[in-house]
């Protein structure tokens, strides 16, 4: 008689687990929500943006748009470089820094790198006496490498919201790494980790080094701005925070849930139909596994 109970249950429990598996396969209708930023064709911010102006694209199918509503302000995370390469841009760095953590209203989080992460500071008196003490002390000696991509993934690995974006303050190189920057990116997408934003002190149109770091922005959804001169730092600075700090959440209904890396893609259209060139949206170029599909 137990035997006969015992073989019910896992009869039961069974069927559950097929039908579980049955309806992951199949499909169930979801929603996830995809993190944008609408910018115009000068780079700067768009603060009004409608679900009808948006046509989506996931895989190879096309999705409706249900919802697009503006996201809290969640701050953002500051990774500033301050390897021997940031010498001659030292002081621009610096006031840099302040200059983003004023604009998150306190709610930041400084992280400085080299090698690794070497020092952090989570509030505003600790940010000042870091950034007071990076500045007394001057940029330090080779020989130290620079290891940006492994740098992000690290502080990444620790972030617990993707809609808390990063930026980077730095001249764009790495020499020290274990990952490259495609390898950085794809991480970035198959583990929804936040947009990658970044302030790129380097002064040199033609420096190399701009097209491998700039990959993981536009991976991630992020943005790159390059000043062209010390002069031009404060300015571009203030670019980039309005551009992080304007950030949307558009509501797509998918017909199942995500069961690996899939390509997303997002334009704005005109009222005839056809593809606006006045906007351009900043957002993850895939979702993943890990992004929440939640029943509608």
């Amino acid at each position: 008689m137990r035997q006969r109970v015992h073989a019910q249950i896992l009869y039961f429990i069974l069927l559950v687990l097929i039908g579980v598996a049955t309806g992951s396969a199949h499909g169930q209708a979801c929603d996830v929500d995809v993190p944008l930023r609408p910018v115009d064709r000068r780079g700067e911010p768009i603060s009004s943006i409608t679900s009808d102006q948006l046509k989506a694209r996931v895989g190879s199918s096309t999705v409706p748009v249900i919802s697009i509503s503006p996201t809290p302000n969640l701050g953002f995370i500051l990774l500033l470089d301050t390897t021997p390469s940031m010498k001659e841009v030292w002081k621009e760095s610096i006031a840099a820094a302040r200059q983003l953590e004023n604009k998150a209203a306190g709610n930041f989080n400084l992280f400085t790198f080299s090698e690794k992460i070497e020092r952090y500071a989570r509030t505003q008196p600790q940010s000042e006496d870091l950034l007071n003490h990076l500045l007394n002390e001057g940029a330090p000696k080779p020989p130290r490498g620079t290891a940006l991509y492994d740098s992000l993934i690290e502080i990444a690995q620790h972030t617990r919201l993707r809609a808390t974006p990063i930026i980077v303050i730095s001249d764009g190189g790495d020499n020290a790494s274990y990952h490259s920057a495609d390898a950085t990116a794809s991480l970035f997408l198959r583990s929804s980790w936040p947009a990658v934003f970044a302030l790129i002190l380097d002064y040199d149109e033609t420096n190399p080094r701009r097209s491998y770091f700039k990959r993981i922005p536009e991976a991630t959804g992020g943005f790159v701005v390059y000043p062209p001169s010390a002069s031009k730092v404060s300015t571009a600075a203030d670019e980039l925070a309005a551009v992080v700090l304007n950030s949307f959440a558009a509501k797509l209904r998918l017909t199942r849930a995500i069961t690996d890396s899939t390509k997303v893609s997002l334009e704005v259209v005109r009222p005839d139909g056809k593809r606006s060139k006045d906007i351009k949206l900043l957002y993850p170029s895939e979702l993943s596994v890990h992004d929440s599909c939640h029943p509608n």
